[in-house]
């Protein structure tokens, strides 16, 4: 996994700014990427589970991810995303 930094999307709409974690690329025989990985929320912000959003990335990377988990801690919140299928 390697950090990343970035925010997401929604209908071109930012919905979440500074989102900060770590994503996986796996690159397949096509060519087409899966992203899958996790970023902390940024303070007052939320997601749920099974929403799609465009995650766009600090170096000009992009891609469409889905949250399928999201982890709320006292000090934190998580969410772990993938590439919809």
């Amino acid at each position: 996994m390697q950090p990343m930094m970035g925010q997401l999307k929604q209908n071109g709409q930012l919905m979440v700014d500074n989102v900060r974690g770590n994503l996986e690329i796996e690159v397949k025989r096509d060519g087409n990427e899966n992203w899958s990985g996790y970023f902390v929320l940024p303070a007052g912000t939320q997601v749920n589970n099974g929403e799609a959003y465009d995650l766009v990335l600090t170096d000009g990377r992009t891609k469409k991810v889905e949250i399928n988990r999201v982890n709320v801690y006292p000090s934190q919140t998580t969410a772990s995303f993938v590439t919809p299928l």
